[in-house]
């Protein structure tokens, strides 16, 4: 159950940037987002756990943004985890979607706990919250998954060392 910090059509972001790893083989922006309760031991980002109300991002103003962006093929929201301000994620996914982009999210939540939340502009979510003795995403012995949007087969799990695959074929997506 999603216990969200608001429900406007705005994100409250912390910082943006350029990535070369986040979303394997892919260049994209990094859109670090404020807020998590999940609180995970040894979190890439602690600065980001707690919620704050500063930077708002309409989406005309995000779309101005990925304009000023224009290597980055996926948007990549971190955080922090843009899950607990579910209508701002979902209208920022829809506009980099309206930029011809691809959206990849990370959440400490699992995919099916997303209930919530309309995916249709999420063409990666990798789920699960970060246990540092089973490792990250990219180790065998993770308990963090990753789902794939196909084009004619809907939503799948796929294993990371494949993705960086699909992701450079349009054809899978």
């Amino acid at each position: 159950m999603n216990s969200s910090f608001h429900n406007d059509p705005i994100l409250f972001v912390h910082s943006f940037s350029t990535g070369f790893i986040d979303v394997p083989s892919q260049i994209s922006l990094n859109v670090f987002v404020f807020g998590c309760r999940k609180r995970c031991s040894n979190c890439q980002n602690p600065e980001l756990q707690e919620f704050s109300v500063s930077n708002p991002v309409t989406p005309s103003f995000f779309k101005e943004i990925i304009e000023g962006f224009p290597l980055s093929s996926w948007i990549c929201f971190l955080g922090g985890d843009a899950v607990y301000q579910p209508r701002g994620l979902e209208a920022l996914a829809k506009e980099a979607k309206n930029c011809g982009k691809n959206v990849c999210l990370y959440t400490g939540m699992s995919y099916e706990e997303l209930d919530f939340l309309d995916k249709t502009n999420l063409d990666l979510i990798i789920d699960g919250e970060y246990m540092e003795n089973l490792g990250g995403v990219h180790q065998k012995t993770t308990n963090q998954r990753i789902f794939l949007r196909f084009k004619e087969k809907g939503v799948l799990s796929v294993n990371f060392n494949d993705l960086p695959t699909y992701l450079t074929d349009k054809s899978f997506f």
